[in-house]
């Protein structure tokens, strides 16, 4: 067996005193020019004071090892060797940690090293024969853990490994073979390839494929395709919900196909709920949209994506059933056709999620389309350069009707309590559509927008809705009258702020449209308590002043950054705000000492300052303020940092 512990410390006994003895004997003797006995006792005191250090070093591996901290102590142990490679101490030791962490191979080598060096007299010279010979027996002994765990425990241990362990395990016993075949959480999730891995796993179809739930087949091997299609055509696959046949694998298949396809799918049709065929380079659509949602009748997600356009493969679906439960569709081509488009979604008018990938049609055709046929649709996406959320990322106690998410040129969220969107110049249809979602949407509580194009539409929305909690506006498109609407909006909340709800979070980063008489407005809004304010390029230093010095008592938390015309004069205006607790302070040049200093002084509740790439304040002045509040400094050398913290902020605020 190997040690439990380690051996106890120490080595030796050594008297520090007399070692400090020998080495002033040495001075003496070079003072009275006895060099050949300095010699002595110099050699004398150097191998008292290495007993010491290999002492020392021994007592610290231990105490390393004591509290596992196995890598530090064997380092320790190993600088013992080397200091005194004739002593046991170091070999013993490193042997012993090796076999504690389950390496007796290491031990092995480390007590033959030191039967290799220390001589045979010594006294622990059979201790490290005899532990030489434990550990060599330790790694002989070989446990067979699959057939002694629990089988509950190694079902688990099989479903975390991966297609090229599970393959191997197949191969090493009857037990390990039967085990694996059996353990249902193995093979839920199968994608096949065309390594050796997937010829192993191929042989074992008939024993493991009604455990199979989502499989993915991504092979050039037409051999493969056949296999796997041969045994979902004899219903090996009884319990298979989800299906994808990519590029590698359509590209290999010929007019026969459809044949073997269609009769694979009648065959998983009762449990086949998502599928996923990936045509786009390949010339012929093998299999129509109309055969497919005909052959499978409970399929409810459907992702078909081919070069050619949907009036080529959407097949004679006006003559199928009208009553399709298909929820989820996503369809990546070039051209959807508004016939075609609008055949496709009037059969399947229980769709919630639609995603349109590469479209080069009309956007009012398509979105006039989609409004008139989708009445269920809670997702959209449209030529999105982001990935779609899944329909999951959508709550289920939310049973309001209307759309929720939409992603587009112009990226957007909506969801029940929140609204983001990323928007531009050219999405202002998009934009005003995610708004339009929002009518009658009395819950909604943090709106968060990106380069706004229809701040107006935004305004007109918002004024209809109670007062939202947290509102994020950053990079606005100049836009005219965009600071009336604003100020508008802005004055709407002053107005209401006695309310359920109230504004209590605002957050401006590069918005053209604000001004002073916005900023006016703002502050008016009694209810603010966290404010943040970045780079308003067309509010005046006066502007600014005006604001700062008009913050009500609530007001705990603000942030000025990336603006040059902030300055001491600001910081001075900030001082006399009664409830503020937090200032941070990021990338601003026109701050000195002094306005730092003489905030920290004047701001009797302020509690936390905190630092972001300030170049202009001295580590002096920092000092001085740690004295009073608590600071933080840290690099801020990249802006877009900022918007990860913002998201996680705004997920989080409520």
């Amino acid at each position: 067996m190997p040690p439990k512990k380690l051996a106890s410390s120490p080595v030796y006994d050594l008297d520090i005193e007399a070692a400090k003895h020998t080495f002033d004997n040495v001075g003496k003797a070079i003072d009275r020019h006895d060099f050949r006995g300095a010699i002595e006792f110099a050699t004398s005191a150097f191998h008292q004071f290495q007993q010491l250090t290999v002492t020392t070093l021994d007592h610290r591996a231990y105490a390393l090892g004591m509290q596992a901290n196995f890598d530090e102590a064997i380092e320790e142990e190993r600088m013992i060797v080397t200091l005194a490679p004739n002593v046991s101490t170091g070999y013993l030791r490193l042997g012993q940690l090796y076999q504690l962490q389950g390496k007796p191979r290491l031990a092995i080598d480390a007590y033959r090293s030191g039967m290799l060096k220390v001589p045979r007299s010594d006294k622990e010279y059979r201790e490290l024969y005899r532990l030489k010979t434990q550990a060599t027996t330790q790694a002989s002994k070989k446990v067979d853990f699959i057939s002694r765990l629990p089988t509950e425990l190694v079902y688990s241990i099989l479903g975390k490994l991966g297609e090229e362990p599970k393959a191997a395990c197949l191969s090493v016993s009857h037990m390990w073979r039967t085990r694996t075949i059996d353990c249902s959480a193995a093979w839920s999730t199968l994608t096949v390839f065309d390594d050796n891995a997937d010829q192993c796993i191929a042989n074992v179809l008939p024993h493991i494929a009604r455990h199979v739930e989502e499989l993915t087949i991504d092979t050039g091997s037409r051999r493969f395709w056949n296999r796997y299609s041969w045994h979902m055509q004899n219903n090996y696959f009884s319990n298979l919900k989800s299906l994808g046949l990519e590029e590698a694998t359509t590209n290999q298949f010929q007019t026969d196909i459809p044949f073997s396809m269609a009769a694979a799918f009648l065959q998983v049709r009762d449990t086949l709920t998502t599928l996923s065929l990936n045509f786009e380079y390949h010339r012929l659509p093998l299999v129509t949209i109309s055969d497919v949602l005909f052959a499978c009748d409970n399929l409810k997600t459907l992702k078909y994506t081919t070069y050619r356009g949907l009036s080529e493969v959407l097949g004679n679906i006006s003559a199928r059933r009208k009553d399709y439960i298909l929820i989820d569709l996503h369809l990546k081509m070039q051209e959807t056709g508004g016939p075609s488009l609008g055949m496709l979604l009037r059969q399947c008018q229980q769709i919630q999620r639609l995603v349109l990938e590469d479209c080069e049609d009309d956007d009012d055709i398509v979105v006039g389309l989609i409004k008139r046929n989708c009445p269920n649709l809670r997702i959209m996406g449209y030529n999105s350069l982001e990935e779609v959320a899944p329909l999951c990322s959508i709550h289920a106690e939310i049973s309001s009707p209307g759309l929720r998410i939409i992603h587009s040129t112009a990226y957007g969220i909506s969801v029940e309590n929140k609204l983001g969107y990323w928007s531009n110049s050219n999405s202002e249809k998009i934009e005003r559509t995610v708004l339009r979602s929002l009518s009658g949407n009395t819950k909604l509580t943090q709106v968060r927008v990106y380069c706004a194009s229809a701040v107006k539409a935004l305004a007109d929305t918002l004024t209809q809705l109670p007062p939202v909690k947290t509102f994020r506006l950053e990079s606005t498109n100049e836009r005219q009258h965009a600071d009336t609407d604003l100020k508008r909006l802005f004055q709407y909340y002053a107005a209401t702020q006695k309310a359920a709800t109230h504004l209590s979070n605002i957050a401006l980063r590069k918005c053209v449209s604000i001004t002073d008489d916005v900023l006016a407005a703002l502050v008016q809004v009694l209810s603010l308590t966290d404010i943040l304010l970045h780079d308003l390029v067309q509010v005046s230093s006066d502007g600014l002043n005006r604001f700062l010095n008009n913050l009500t008592s609530n007001v705990s938390t603000v942030e000025l950054g990336h603006w040059n015309i902030v300055s001491d004069y600001h910081l001075h205006a900030l001082s006399g705000a009664q409830g503020l607790k937090k200032l941070i302070l990021s990338n601003l040049t026109g701050i000195s000492d002094y306005g730092i200093i003489n905030m920290v002084d004047k701001t009797k509740s302020l509690k936390s300052l905190e630092l972001k790439n300030c170049t202009t304040i001295s580590d002096k002045a920092v000092e001085y303020a740690k004295q009073i509040v608590q600071v933080e400094q840290s690099p801020d050398p990249i802006e877009e940092s900022e918007d990860e913290s913002e998201n996680e902020n705004l997920d989080n605020n409520e």
